[in-house]
């Protein structure tokens, strides 16, 4: 949630400052002990802690009170002038901070700006689309130079020898791809683009390639030089597969892209 913005913060009372976040609550709380603090900050005090985390009175939740409790401190804390967090985008909404809420939900500056953001990863994911579409015409150009249906022949018989030779080397019972053979799982799944062979479980091969860029996620220490570059061309390969689920590839796309921002 955005800071709220206080009009004449200097008025406020240190009593109505959540000490946990520092800021005055929106959905404020009421201990035993008479502190005030946020909603979620209680929460999570709490879970960790039997204390206020201001005088270390003994507490939990049972003794988490609404504001309205204390009806002098709740009559102060609706007495605190707030203006919208979407005022720079030009919404001059001012008011009580207990109808913040409300106007959030029907603030048209605010709405502009999610449409905005649905719009941009609309187009993100349109990017996307179409560099694999631009990736995909590259390879059917390719193939459409072969100089001889002998030496497609030729390509075709070595690549299924390749095939089959990793094929028998695939434990079936373990699924061990990881990182140190992502290339392997890249060929494998290219060799069948679409055509999954049958024994093939896509649920577990989906599970190592998750497992692959998580490694990259993470950015343990011991990860393979230019590994990055092999997850990605692993993510890439998988996307323009039909092995797996509607589900299943929005989640790769979804890693692609978070290859393209986050790790160039």
């Amino acid at each position: 949630m955005s800071s709220i913005s206080l009009l004449r913060p200097d008025e406020v009372p240190d009593e109505l400052i959540c000490a946990i976040c520092f800021s005055i609550p929106l959905k404020p709380k009421l201990l035993s002990c008479e502190h005030v603090f946020c909603a979620n900050c209680i929460r999570r005090a709490l879970e960790t802690q039997t204390s206020c985390p201001t005088c270390r009175t003994i507490c939990n939740e049972s003794n988490v009170r609404n504001l309205c409790a204390n009806p002098f401190a709740f009559r102060i804390w609706n007495s605190v002038q707030v203006k919208c967090d979407q005022s720079e985008s030009g919404c001059a909404w001012t008011g009580s901070i207990s109808d913040l809420e409300s106007h959030q939900q029907n603030c048209s500056a605010g709405n502009r700006m999610s449409i905005n953001r649905e719009e941009l990863e609309r187009l993100r994911q349109e990017n996307i689309r179409l560099k694999e579409e631009n990736e995909h015409l590259k390879v059917a150009m390719k193939e459409a130079k072969k100089e001889s249906l002998v030496e497609t022949a030729t390509n075709l018989i070595m690549n299924l020898k390749k095939e089959f030779d990793l094929l028998e080397k695939i434990d079936h019972s373990s699924y061990n791809f990881y990182r140190y053979n992502v290339v392997d799982l890249a060929q494998l799944i290219s060799r069948n683009l679409m055509d999954k062979p049958g024994e093939i479980d896509s649920n577990r091969i989906y599970n190592c390639v998750h497992r692959c860029y998580r490694a990259l996620e993470n950015g343990y220490s011991d990860n393979p030089s230019h590994y990055h570059l092999d997850v990605s061309m692993l993510l890439t390969t998988c996307a323009a597969s039909n092995w797996f689920s509607d589900k299943q590839h929005e989640n790769i796309i979804s890693w692609i892209g978070a290859c393209s921002s986050n790790f160039f």
